[in-house]
């Protein structure tokens, strides 16, 4: 969106949200020390393995398949993407790196990739950053980019759909997955008023949509999500399968466990 454009929807009483406001009045030129916060965070990254999810619920696969979630958590290690799927996470990472450079440099964001831990859950898992509004509200703040039509097939990218896009600017709200994935992160910040995410959309060109989630938005669903987590935990058993096994989707397009979910055991 163009700055008359963005100006256009605030004057109007749309997109009210702290992001919106923030890129209204930026000048378009990223910080000496935005681009030196997320270099030093890019530097730390590719040191790092973060393919085990041992001992937590990770933040990344909150909403998604009960099993999936829950072999991560036991300590299995999902299959290394191919080289397709690994150049679309990767691209998905990059993005990040571009949104928190402007994020602080526009002065929507404050801190970037703060760690979150919820004990109660067993849930970690970090933010893509933190913010304070214009009225000195904390706040937390995702992204989540959207994958083009032609690499939706691609396995372990779990980039949002155009229609799931589409179904954002439609009806206002965050798909359950991610409203789940605010839920955690929620529990695990009690000082964070509200959370904004983005979508964006990029293909013939780059396009966004921020939506305002208020805790009152996902609390239930969350707590219902993670209390049937918990109860199987407690069980020591693994949520079934889904029922369209192997077919479903989330198992043939990202799903870093589908090949060893059959024989898998608590």
């Amino acid at each position: 969106m163009s700055r008359a454009t963005l100006l256009e929807r605030v004057l109007a009483g749309h997109d009210s949200g702290p992001v919106v406001r923030a890129m209204r009045d930026w000048d378009g030129t990223l910080t000496r020390d935005a681009v030196m916060r997320v270099h030093e965070l890019e530097l730390v990254d590719i040191t790092g393995d973060r393919r085990s999810g041992e001992g937590r619920f990770r933040g990344s696969l909150l909403g998604n398949c009960l099993r999936m979630q829950m072999l991560s958590h036991v300590g299995y290690l999902g299959d290394e993407p191919d080289p397709e799927g690994l150049a679309m996470m990767n691209d998905g990472t990059q993005r990040h790196y571009w949104w928190q450079k402007v994020g602080l440099s526009a002065g929507f964001l404050t801190e970037v990739e703060r760690k979150a831990w919820y004990e109660p859950y067993y849930f970690g898992g970090q933010l893509d950053g933190v913010g304070i509004d214009y009225q000195g509200r904390p706040y937390g703040f995702e992204l989540k980019t959207t994958n083009p039509t032609k690499f939706a097939k691609n396995k372990r990218d779990n980039g949002v759909t155009p229609e799931e896009y589409t179904k954002v600017i439609k009806t206002g709200k965050v798909l359950t997955k991610h409203a789940i994935q605010v839920g955690g992160y929620f529990k695990a910040c009690p000082d964070l008023e509200y959370f904004s995410v983005v979508y964006e959309q990029r293909s013939y060109k780059v396009e966004w949509f921020e939506v305002v989630v208020s805790r009152e938005d996902v609390e239930d669903i969350t707590e219902d999500m993670f209390g049937t987590l918990l109860d199987y935990k407690a069980a020591g058993q693994l949520p079934p399968q889904l029922e369209t096994y192997p077919n479903d989707n989330q198992c043939k397009l990202w799903c870093a466990f589908s090949r060893i979910c059959p024989s898998a055991q608590f």
